[in-house]
Order: C-alpha cells, then structure tokens, then sequence
C-alpha cells in the first residue's frame, strides 16, 4: 500500500521576508520529495504565500524529479462559487 504524507500550503496575503521564505520552502520540500515515499501538495490561491509555495513546489518537482508527488489547487467555497459564476 503507497504511504501518502499530505502537506498543506496555506498563508498570508502579503509576505515581506521572501527570500527567507523561499530559502526555506527549498530545505522543506527537498526533504519531503526526497524522503517520503509519496507527498500531496494542497495549496491556497489568495495571497502572496500561497504564490511563493506554488512556485517553489513546481521549482521542486522539476528539480528532483522523483515523481512522487501531486499538486492540488484547494480553493474556499466562495471563491470557488464566485469563479464559475464569472465565468457564466
């Protein structure tokens, strides 16, 4: 049976200290494609967190290239609601 560790991405809107942030990010994440046997990605889309850790997600992926991993956009109701009534 494949061992799913979930991992959850979720921020804030602003962020101020970037590349401390990335620099981490990259540590985080080289250990967890690295190390575990199968990692899910959920991540947010409202803030520049969320932009920054889906970035540096993709950048992991591509770099190690382990294929172990998989990458869900999580979006709250509302805005879920409010992007496919846009769409209408």
């Amino acid at each position: 049976m494949l061992n799913i560790y979930t991992v959850s991405f979720f921020g804030h809107r602003t962020v101020n200290n970037r590349m401390e942030i990335e620099n981490r990010l990259e540590r985080l994440l080289h250990d967890l494609i690295t190390q575990k046997e199968y990692v899910e990605f959920l991540i947010g889309r409202d803030g520049d967190f969320d932009q920054l850790a889906s970035e540096a997600i993709k950048r992991s992926v591509r770099a190690y290239g382990y294929g172990n991993t998989h990458f869900t956009l999580v979006l709250p109701v509302y805005t879920a609601h409010r992007t496919a009534s846009a769409r209408t």
